[in-house]
């Protein structure tokens, strides 16, 4: 209802301030309504009006950023999402930091997905439930990597430091209790390898002090 009532409205609107407003308020509606193609028509509206602010243009491009994630058009996503942290220092910012490593670590590119997922976990020091997830995603791309001793260490630093959403606690558990299962592995063959190479060891002084 919010969405069709601020569309006309922009129809009818009789001044550059009001289109403008009834733009940003078709917009917001859109976006909360999933109507995913209006949004970013609507976003890109609102971004090009002169009369859009800073704070305004990053809403609107955060919006487009999300869109284009759902669609899996990470380039336009990234994009957007870095013209958010541009222009605002909130909350949607923070997202913008998490969601542009993300897409990063989705492409492959996990070098760049940790060095941004590493920044985004400081950066994002106001925002707990955002340092968690980046902090969670930089465990993944270590696990990934190979350096299975930080990735746990990352993963007991969320569970120390943050408890206030369970899926979050509870995803970091699993990755880590799943992390410690393969290390202990690990540790398994290192000692049977060491055992045998010890065995190997004492044969051969063996066979050389028969001969």
């Amino acid at each position: 209802r919010a969405f069709t009532y601020y569309r006309q409205l922009e129809e009818q609107a009789i001044s550059d301030e009001m289109r403008f407003e009834a733009q940003v308020g078709a917009m917001e509606a859109a976006y909360l309504s999933g109507y995913s193609a209006e949004v970013q028509v609507l976003a890109r509206k609102v971004v090009s009006n002169p009369l859009a602010d800073g704070r305004i243009k990053g809403r609107a491009q955060f919006y487009i950023g999300k869109i284009a994630l759902e669609r899996q058009e990470y380039e336009t996503a990234i994009e957007a999402f870095s013209e958010t942290i541009q222009l605002l220092d909130n909350e949607k910012a923070a997202e913008a930091r998490y969601q542009i490593a993300f897409m990063y670590y989705l492409k492959r590119d996990m070098n760049v997905a940790r060095e941004l997922s590493n920044k985004a976990s400081y950066e994002n020091s106001g925002y707990p439930y955002w340092v968690a997830r980046s902090i969670i995603l930089l465990a993944d791309i270590l696990t990934e990597q190979g350096d299975l001793f930080n990735a746990e260490a990352a993963l007991s630093a969320v569970l120390e430091s943050y408890q206030e959403d369970p899926d979050i606690v509870g995803e970091a558990k699993r990755k880590r209790e799943r992390i410690l299962e393969i290390m202990k592995g690990e540790s398994k063959m290192d000692t049977t390898g060491a055992g045998g190479r010890f065995l190997e060891m004492q044969e051969d002084e063996k066979d050389g002090s028969d001969q």
